[in-house]
């Protein structure tokens, strides 16, 4: 699954536009949680400012970061 497929899909699953995600932060990334279900991309939303590193051990996503 490429990237653009993903952040359509997870658009889509979402009821909004990509273009709407995109206004609210949100960023598509390479997902390596090796989760069976994993399609291999996050969702994860970054806020004006943030510095996240691309290959953290903690996702972006994650509500305890």
């Amino acid at each position: 699954m490429t990237r653009d497929e993903f952040e359509a899909g997870y658009a889509a699953r979402s009821g909004i536009t990509i273009e709407q995600l995109r206004a609210v932060g949100r960023v598509v990334r390479p997902c390596t949680c090796d989760d069976e279900h994993c399609e291999g991309w996050q969702s994860v939303r970054v806020d004006e400012g943030d510095e996240w590193p691309e290959h953290s051990p903690h996702p972006k996503s994650d509500a305890r970061y």
